[in-house]
């Protein structure tokens, strides 16, 4: 039966009184909807998902169900594992007294290689009809699973030098170059670590600069400035930590050895590569050493200038030496010259050989041309023409 009937029994002609047979329906509750709220350092959008009480998602994140009874409820629960146990309180609505609300949150098992709890279920309590008594504590019959997606470990692995045992001078300086990458979220921090004779582990400088999916960059080690002699050992390794919040997650290269040796020839860096520099150009990483080091202005450090060209070709810093305009023509001369207000204006081949005679002179206090020529009534204190400058 689906519905609530009455029923009247006859047999010739003799009926019994009326049967009312009442249709209740069993109590049970459904998940409406679940809520995400992923972690912050992860970059994904908040989203919720209707009538799907299956739970999926990265752990650390906050899951919020929505349940609804089809009784007005007194109280209700979230198990957690399935075992009995009211581990979240789901709180009533005060408008709906047949829809729920609570949280958990997804966790790893302290191995991390399964869920803290694979499956759940909603324990409710019905509100009962009757002030004289309280009804029994429903367990619902429906299980649905939980599924946590782990944050991956990064991946980390020394390029530069290749060799796994090197003999190096003790002053000389060595490039060590490094690639990491993390294949979900992010990196927090990379660093190359040294230890002296299998003793405590020492870590360097940090490499990397924000927060980045891949990093390409370089350290640089002085064994000697790192307490390694003639005769001793120094070992490196490079180390990354991901964005995960309070536990991040680490990752190590292998140890690779520096055998101290004075009569060895010194390690020339490897050039370089395009890719390199464009994995730092293109993620914000900017290593010791290489183009955009931190407390550099970006420029590149061997006297060119980023189009290719010379430095002096422009002045040391980048633009035009004295008595040149931004455009490479004398002060004096060119077709943008102005005279001074009640000057006359110089003519042009003129000015072109007074800014060759000033760049001669190396005077670094002489007035411009154009200054000089604007009251020649004035004469020599006015800044005229020196004897030989109009010869040309």
């Amino acid at each position: 039966l689906d519905q609530s009937i009455d029923l009247v029994l006859a047999a010739g002609d003799a009926r019994l009184e009326p049967i009312r047979i009442a249709v209740v329906d069993e109590p049970a509750m459904l998940v409406r909807e679940v809520r995400y709220d992923y972690p912050d350092y992860t970059g994904q959008a908040d989203e919720t998902i209707p009538w799907q009480g299956d739970v999926r998602g990265i752990e650390g994140t906050q899951v919020t169900l929505v349940a609804e009874c089809n009784h007005p409820l007194e109280a209700a629960w979230i198990d957690l594992g399935c075992d009995g146990k009211r581990d979240g309180h789901l709180a009533i609505d005060p408008k709906d007294l047949a829809r729920g609300r609570g949280s958990f949150t997804l966790r790893l098992s302290p191995e991390r290689n399964t869920p803290e709890y694979t499956r759940y279920r909603l324990m409710f309590q019905p509100k009962s009809a009757s002030l004289a008594g309280r009804e029994p504590t429903v367990f619902d019959k429906m299980e649905h699973r939980i599924d946590v997606i782990p944050d991956l470990a990064p991946e980390v692995t020394i390029e530069e030098p290749t060799e796994k045992v090197l003999r190096v001078p003790p002053d000389a300086p060595l490039t060590v170059r490094v690639r990491a990458t993390d294949p979900d979220f992010g990196l927090a921090s990379v660093t190359v670590e040294t230890r002296l004779a299998a003793g405590a582990e020492r870590p360097g400088p940090e490499l990397l600069v924000g927060e980045r999916k891949t990093f390409r960059g370089a350290a640089t080690l002085v064994p000697a400035d790192l307490g390694a002699g003639p005769g001793g050992a120094l070992e490196y390794r490079a180390v990354v930590k991901d964005n995960r919040p309070v536990q991040p997650n680490v990752a190590h290269s292998e140890w690779q050895r520096l055998v101290i040796d004075p009569s060895a020839p010194p390690r020339q860096p490897p050039p370089a590569d395009r890719d390199e520099m464009a994995d730092g150009e293109g993620d914000g990483e900017p290593q010791e050493g290489r183009q955009g080091d931190p407390g550099t202005d970006g420029s590149p450090e061997d006297g060119t200038s980023k189009d290719g060209r010379s430095q002096d070709a422009e002045g040391k810093a980048g633009g035009p030496k004295d008595g040149d305009s931004k455009d490479g023509r004398g002060k004096a001369g060119g077709a943008e010259s102005k005279p001074e207000p009640g000057g006359e204006e110089p003519p042009k081949d003129q000015g072109g050989q007074q800014k060759s005679r000033s760049g001669e002179s190396g005077e670094q206090g002489e007035q411009p041309p154009s200054k000089r020529q604007a009251d020649p009534s004035k004469g020599q204190e006015q800044g005229e023409p020196q004897e030989g400058e109009q010869q040309g």
